[in-house]
């Protein structure tokens, strides 16, 4: 889920989400990528299980999963952080 997250773009459309549904056209006239590289990004986000989409017409309606966002909040809790730097292991780097 953390590398999902890790590009700006996929940020700028989680942020972009967060104000309400858009298409992957409207996603890609406002962050200023092609539809083809917004398209990407979604896929990673959906295989994150941090976006869903409907099918309208010959668009899908992409939309944020609140508890994936949820989910991915706790992960950068405080105390989450600081437990996982009290026991680091070969998996963290």
């Amino acid at each position: 889920m953390l590398k999902a997250v890790s590009d700006a773009n996929r940020l700028l459309i989680l942020g972009l989400l967060a104000e309400r549904p858009r298409t992957g056209e409207e996603l890609s006239g406002l962050i200023g990528v092609r539809p083809p590289t917004v398209s990407h990004h979604l896929k990673r986000l959906a295989q994150a299980g941090l976006v869903d989409f409907e099918a309208d017409q010959y668009y899908r309606v992409y939309s944020l999963r609140p508890e994936s966002l949820r989910q991915l909040a706790r992960a950068f809790d405080r105390r989450t952080l600081s437990r996982q730097a009290q026991r680091p292991s070969a998996e963290t780097f």
